[in-house]
């Protein structure tokens, strides 16, 4: 598979937003399992709005990885 890695912008706030969460949900489901609701608090962390706001620091770097031009990951 042909990749390329850039620097991530706001514009890849959305399609990041969607990956975070549900890498993070599918890894860690069971460690939130007696509190739902944290789970959720937990998973905004990770999502659209979240990413925006930490690629406006400057002191953010982010980056994505994009295959066939859709992001596969993210660092």
């Amino acid at each position: 598979m042909d990749f390329t890695i850039t620097r991530a912008t706001e514009a890849d706030a959305a399609e990041i937003g969607i990956i975070g969460p549900a890498a993070y949900a599918a890894h860690y489901f069971e460690d939130w399992t007696n509190d739902p609701a944290a789970f959720a608090r937990q998973l905004a962390t990770f999502g659209p709005d979240a990413v925006r706001e930490t690629l406006k620091r400057p002191e953010a770097r982010m980056w994505v990885a994009r295959a066939d031009g859709a992001i596969i990951g993210f660092l």
